[in-house]
Formats: structure tokens, sequence, C-alpha cells
């Protein structure tokens, strides 16, 4: 397929945000990503106060949308509690005391983000993080 015969890109989107001195930058795919702070989520958050399946995103042709998962301490956009709820680029989404930022990603940049990704991957996506972590010594490490 030709660069001029490929449909139109969407962008892709991210969620970025920092918590108890860690950052987190997650990068959206199209369709559903379970964030919480058991490994086996798509959107592993490991923070105090994040249940283990904490709550559902979604990617689809209208952006994106939210579903807590009955967890504890509630999930948010823009400061109130929701159950479900669609999320606009600017939003703040928190997932428990975490804030997440949902910015948008150039259709370009989406495109080659998905075509980096390992072609011999696992049925289930590995989880992303990206985090600084403490020394035993307190001191950070990249």
């Amino acid at each position: 397929m030709t660069a001029s015969s490929r449909p139109p890109l969407h962008p892709g989107f991210r969620l970025i945000g920092e918590a108890d001195g860690e950052l987190f930058d997650f990068i959206l795919q199209p369709g559903e990503s379970r964030a919480g702070a058991s490994s086996d989520n798509d959107l592993v958050i490991r923070i105090a106060g994040v249940s283990d399946r904490h709550a559902l995103l979604g990617i689809d042709a209208d952006g994106m949308w939210l579903r807590d998962l009955g967890s504890k301490n509630g999930t948010f956009v823009n400061g109130q509690r929701v159950e479900d709820s669609r999320v606009r680029v600017g939003d703040i989404v928190c997932i428990g005391p975490v804030s997440l930022r949902l910015v948008a990603i150039d259709a370009e940049d989406a495109a080659i983000a998905v075509e980096g990704r390992d072609p011999v991957a696992p049925k289930k996506p590995n989880p992303q993080r990206w985090s600084r972590s403490k020394t035993p010594t307190g001191t950070d490490t990249p």
C-alpha cells in the first residue's frame, strides 16, 4: 500500500502524569485497555490507592472513554467522580490518587508507534510503565 492509498490517520492518545515521584506515560492503542495496580493490566499503576483492576479505558472512532471497575478510591474526570465518561484532549483523568492528562499524538507519530511494535508480540501486550525508581539508598536511578 502506497502512502497516497492509505486511509487517513486518526490521532493517537497518551496519558501522562506523575504520582509519588513516579512518572507515567501511557500510549493508548485503539480498543480497550485495563488500568490498575495488578501486573496483568495493560496500564500498570502501582501506587497506594489504585485498585488491582481499577478502570477500563477505550479508544474508538469518537476518541477516548473511561469506565470505573468498582474501584475503592474512584475514577475521576476533571475532578468529578465517574462510572462511565467520555474524555477529551486536555482532560485530567484520576485513577485513584494518580492524575493523568490526556494528550493527542500526531497521527503520523501514532502510526510510527504502532508500526514499531514487535511483529511477533505476545497476544496480551506487555504492561506499559515508565518510571523513575528509587535505589535502596534513596537516590534516583534513570
